[in-house]
């Protein structure tokens, strides 16, 4: 299953602070830019910006932050994302030709993807520090 996600890029170097509001509502600060979402539509694959959906994340990300009514819009666009009902963080170990694999899966964030990723990355390598000591497989990490 896949999600469709809006965001825009507006220039406002004042903000520090990351935001989440109601209805999938964020503000993401980033070095020089920041990042202003979003919507969530299950199964829909139309990569074109909307005009309703641009607005609905506008009026939203204002009620939340005034101040980026002033902030230039840099960019904007829409993504499609994987999403599972529930995020896979899971290790594996496959037999193949060439010994055994270690996998850890770390998937199916959906547009949660960039608030979710560094917590499910701790859990990853945590899975992946555990498979490395058990010894199994001829890894090198």
């Amino acid at each position: 299953m896949f999600i469709l996600f809006v965001l825009k890029q507006v220039q406002a170097p004042w903000l520090k602070t990351f935001l989440y509001g109601e209805i999938d509502t964020y503000i993401i600060p980033g070095s020089s830019s920041v990042t202003v979402g979003g919507c969530r539509q299950f199964e829909s694959y139309d990569i074109n910006v909307s005009p309703h959906d641009s607005a609905a994340i506008k009026e939203r990300a204002y009620r939340l932050m005034p101040s980026l009514q002033t902030a230039p819009v840099m960019r904007e666009w829409v993504g499609l994302r994987p999403h599972r009902s529930i995020v896979r963080v899971a290790p594996e170990i496959i037999n193949s030709p060439a010994g055994k694999l270690k996998i850890v899966h770390n998937y199916g964030h959906g547009g949660y993807g960039v608030t979710t990723a560094p917590g499910t990355a701790i859990h990853a390598v945590r899975h992946l520090k555990q498979l490395h000591s058990a010894g199994v497989g001829n890894s090198k990490l």
